[in-house]
């Protein structure tokens, strides 16, 4: 298994996602089972299924891909259609939806970047949704390989949107087929939950993100929290990469930390 795409039954744009899937995207049965619910397959690449909302899926380590990439509804207090990807993991003590306390998830930056600039080749034909990359947030955070979620939403309108799942599954789709790996890695610190800077970074140059830790979160950040990043990404982090005027009342604790680290900072 290469990568392992991971579906909720009990998530809506989730089940919508995997539809599209399987309908247009060549999965098919394996013949073998994962807690009773089918594995497709497509080439070296699986869909599985689990009966858990995403944000607790934490039985997977029976497999051993590269990474999950786990198909996700999307909520915000805004409405905004939207379609983002992140990957997940607690920054301070609030594990109220998924994971622990102070624990990141397993990154895989380049795939994260190899899924927004595919994403971003379809903007026009995304219309109305926004495009744009979250900062590290939710669980599940224990899993052993990398996770990365992509989200339909950011309401139950969108959750059942066919053709915002078909342009998720479009860049799957190419994702996949034309997976490669960035020429820097780095973390992102700084700025909105919503990344404009950061997403641009992704899309438009050649670096990728093991995750980014907007400024809401500053105060929770510790040198483990850096420590984390950095070991948790499965790509050598060198860079890390600062909206300089998005990091508040923190930026001198923040810049100690970061300035010990034998990293290259750029400021944005």
């Amino acid at each position: 298994m290469r990568f392992s795409l991971v579906g909720s039954k009990v998530d809506k744009a989730s089940l919508l996602m995997a539809q599209v899937l399987v309908k247009d995207y060549g999965f098919r049965d394996s013949g073998k089972n994962f807690k009773s619910n089918p594995i497709l397959i497509r080439n070296d690449d699986a869909l599985l299924f689990s009966e858990k909302d995403v944000l607790y899926i934490d039985d997977l380590d029976v497999f051993s891909p590269k990474a999950h990439i786990f198909l996700s509804r999307h909520a915000s207090q805004s409405a905004t259609p939207t379609i983002t990807s992140h990957f997940p993991g607690n920054i301070g003590e609030d594990a109220s939806h998924g994971g622990k306390v102070r624990e990141l998830a397993c990154t895989y930056p380049s795939l994260q970047k190899c899924f927004m600039q595919n994403l971003w080749k379809l903007k026009d034909e995304a219309k109305p949704y926004d495009i744009v990359i979250e900062s590290t947030h939710h669980g599940p955070t224990s899993l052993k390989k990398p996770v990365l979620f992509v989200e339909l939403g950011s309401t139950e309108k969108e959750w059942t949107d066919l053709h915002g799942a078909s342009i998720i599954c479009k860049t799957l789709a190419a994702t996949l087929d034309n997976f490669s790996k960035a020429r820097r890695i780095g973390i992102g610190v700084g700025g909105l939950h919503y990344s404009e800077k950061f997403t641009k970074l992704l899309t438009e140059t050649d670096v990728a993100l093991a995750g980014f830790i907007s400024k809401h979160n500053l105060q929770d950040v510790t040198e483990d929290t850096i420590d984390s990043l950095i070991s948790k990404s499965c790509e050598k982090i060198t860079d890390v990469y600062l909206d300089w005027k998005g990091l508040g009342q923190d930026k001198q604790r923040i810049l100690q930390i970061l300035e010990a680290k034998n990293l290259n900072i750029i400021k944005l």
